[in-house]
């Protein structure tokens, strides 16, 4: 019978998580260095967390979560599937480059092939369930290939802004693959076009700057 886990503990390690990604990227943190800054075992450390890698989902999946909250609190009108996916790319995206450790972390995940592919395909599993909840037979499917290109290529764009120390046009690099999602899953377009939900970049920033606050370090 498996141990019962301790949410104490298990914050503990995700926040040493936190300081130590952000300070020294994910490659350089050892399971040592993690056990010393969350003040517990080596051996418990890595009960919880099996696999290195699972703290990074978790990183970027809170850093959704902050974003989305902080999007859906700026736009609480109703809004299409699709606009509010696009709003809420939009925030993700922007934190990444409204913080210097969130940059840093990003920065080493997406320079390996398994974080990036990892997180294209946890957050091809978010989108869908928060996007499309009233489709369950959609959330347990692989992601096509053309959603895998089109977040790839996304992601590629970010790796070599954040590389450049550069800030790009985040409502335009988002855009595509949120179109593409549409079209793959028969999601429409509002009317107007989706280009009417860019969020001006001065607005983004606050969005940003709020998400980063709401994060659970």
């Amino acid at each position: 019978m498996p141990k019962a886990r301790n949410q104490q503990t298990e914050q503990a390690i995700r926040s040493a998580a936190w300081r130590l990604f952000f300070d020294r990227g994910f490659a350089a943190t050892s399971y040592t260095d993690l056990a010393e800054a969350s003040g517990v075992s080596r051996s418990l450390v890595q009960r919880y967390v099996p696999k290195k890698e699972l703290l990074v989902g978790w990183c970027v999946a809170e850093i959704r979560r902050a974003a989305t909250e902080v999007c859906d609190e700026a736009y609480p009108q109703r809004l299409g599937s699709l606009e509010r996916l696009y709003l809420r790319g939009q925030a993700s995206i922007a934190a990444y480059f409204a913080c210097e450790g969130i940059g840093r972390l990003m920065l080493d995940v997406l320079s390996s092939r398994e974080l990036t592919q990892q997180t294209i395909v946890e957050g091809f599993r978010w989108t869908v369930e928060h996007t499309l909840p009233d489709r369950p037979e959609l959330h347990d499917i692989d992601e096509p290939d053309e959603i895998v290109m089109a977040t790839g290529g996304l992601y590629e764009l970010i790796y070599v802004y954040l590389l450049k120390g550069r800030t790009p046009d985040v409502a335009a690099v988002t855009l595509p693959s949120v179109q593409t999602f549409g079209r793959m899953f028969g999601v429409p377009e509002p009317a107007e076009g989706l280009e009417a939900y860019a969020i001006a970049p001065d607005e983004l920033q606050d969005l940003a700057q709020r998400a980063i606050g709401r994060i659970a370090w």
